[in-house]
């Protein structure tokens, strides 16, 4: 006998609609979940480097340059590279086996430990027995843009009068309300390292210092507490994500640097270019004034940081996902985590 369903049933009618809602999510989720990837770029910070200024009365002697990228800094970026390979080509399928020209774009700002990190990162991404041999050699391109005339990747601050005159301010009170407490910190600090420190600059590059010793196990100069110096740290830290919080000095770049990113996801989106790929080698400033631009929270990127921008296409159309270091950034302008592809660029410019 055939049991039929009634739907006056107490017990039947829940339990029925209960399967026809789970069935509806499930087919949902799965259609949620079945998007191709069909352009990423990413915003990588450069490898671990030596320090920017030297200690003038604990000097160390660093192998290379100030500033430059050291080998942990391209093993680091090495390895992320070898994780894009899985993700892009084996995941994905975005990106060949092997390099072909025309399907990746690579540029980096004009510093040695951005450069080094780029050559590094592709290693990783395409080890030399995966590039096609070319007449100068196997070298992948990276486009370098001289300092002076880099617009997209080096942070400039507005330069209106109105926004020089309030950052004015801003330094000097900031410098003024979270130093007031460690004056006797400060002067120790002076006596131990031989640095004015009169400026809050001047203590984010003391604190750079420090951090690097510390990660690399070199004793931090003598008259200086292990606590003092994570407290410079601290500091320094919060000093700078407070920095480009501030519109006037993450606003130009920022939306610069996202309004660049659309011109790519179009000529996708109508089929303009086989480009799939691109990737950028930048600074920790470049990834903090691009997250405060899309309206998110502002988190300080470790050495090799990645800021991942994909455009994805599904049964509900173009969407946008942007993650840094693997986890989703939450954009406040679009009404859940992924964004509509035409909400997520109309609604950059009423970030405030």
């Amino acid at each position: 006998m055939i049991k039929v369903l009634s739907f006056t049933s107490k017990n039947q009618f829940p339990r029925f609609f209960y399967f026809f809602f789970l069935f509806f999510f499930l087919i949902q989720d799965q259609a949620y979940c079945t998007k191709n990837l069909l352009f990423s770029v990413d915003i990588v910070r450069h490898g671990d480097r030596n320090p920017v200024i030297e200690i003038p009365k604990s000097p160390y002697p660093w192998k290379g340059e100030l500033g430059g990228l050291t080998d942990a800094g391209i093993q680091r970026e090495k390895k992320l590279g070898s994780e894009l390979r899985k993700e892009y080509v084996n995941q994905f399928n975005l990106l060949p086996p092997k390099f072909r020209s025309g399907v990746l774009y690579v540029r980096s700002t004009d510093f040695s430990r951005t450069k080094n990190s780029a050559k590094a990162l592709l290693e990783g991404l395409y080890p030399l027995s995966e590039r096609t041999a070319k007449p100068d050699g196997t070298e992948i391109p990276i486009e370098i843009v001289k300092k002076n005339q880099e617009e997209l990747l080096l942070v400039e601050p507005s330069s209106s009068p109105l926004a020089l005159i309030k950052m004015f301010f801003w330094k000097r009170n900031f410098w003024k309300e979270h130093t007031q407490d460690i004056q006797d910190d400060l002067q120790q600090w002076r006596e131990a390292t031989g640095l004015k420190l009169n400026t809050m600059d001047e203590v984010v590059h003391l604190a750079d210092h420090l951090y690097i010793r510390q990660l690399n196990h070199i004793q931090i100069p003598k008259g200086m507490s292990q606590t003092s110096a994570d407290k410079m740290v601290s500091l320094s830290e919060l000093a700078m994500i407070s920095f480009f919080e501030q519109k006037e000095v993450s606003g130009p770049s920022g939306t610069k640097l996202i309004s660049n990113l659309k011109t790519y996801f179009d000529q996708r989106i109508h089929g303009g270019s086989e480009l799939r790929y691109v990737l950028y080698l930048a600074h920790d400033s470049t990834i903090m004034a691009t997250l405060r631009a899309l309206g998110a929270k502002v988190r300080y990127p470790n050495y090799a940081s990645r800021l991942n921008f994909r455009l994805l296409n599904g049964v509900e159309g173009y969407h946008m996902e942007v993650y840094q270091d693997g986890k989703r950034v939450d954009i406040s302008l679009c009404k859940t985590g992924i964004c509509e592809y035409s909400e997520f660029f109309s609604n950059i410019s009423k970030v405030r």
